[in-house]
């Protein structure tokens, strides 16, 4: 999804010392008409994205004044389960909530997966047309 999000919204407007300053805005601008992608789409949000991305600078925060207790740095379980133990999960993933964890920030992956497949079916749409982005 992160990789997706940068079509539609791209960090950048345009190539800096040319006259193409907002190609990379115009085409974020015009996919986003096409795909229906607006400013409340689970796109727009790149925490996620940006939490994955640099994700070993936000470690080294949250390791700078030490830890103890059991450390995961990864999980994929049905639920969290409770502890009396200080417990530190790096990464994890609750099947049954659908939750992505990032050091403790916690992420709802359904509406990403909602908006995907959606930009997905209209990809086949637009295939069935003969690769022309038609309603």
């Amino acid at each position: 999804s992160g990789a997706i999000s940068r079509y539609f919204f791209p960090s950048r407007d345009g190539v800096k010392g040319t006259n193409k300053k907002t190609v990379h805005r115009d085409r974020g601008k015009y996919l986003s008409k096409v795909f229906g992608v607006n400013d409340d789409s689970p796109l727009m949000n790149r925490a996620l994205r940006n939490s994955i991305e640099h994700f070993d600078e936000r470690l080294d925060l949250y390791l700078q004044n030490g830890i103890t207790g059991f450390i995961f740095p990864s999980l994929i379980l049905p639920e969290p389960e409770d502890s009396d133990v200080p417990h530190h999960i790096f990464r994890a993933y609750y099947l049954k909530e659908g939750i992505f964890q990032v050091l403790g920030e916690r992420y709802e992956m359904q509406p990403i997966v909602d908006e995907l497949a959606r930009i997905h079916d209209l990809l086949i749409k637009f295939d069935g047309n003969g690769g022309v982005f038609r309603s």
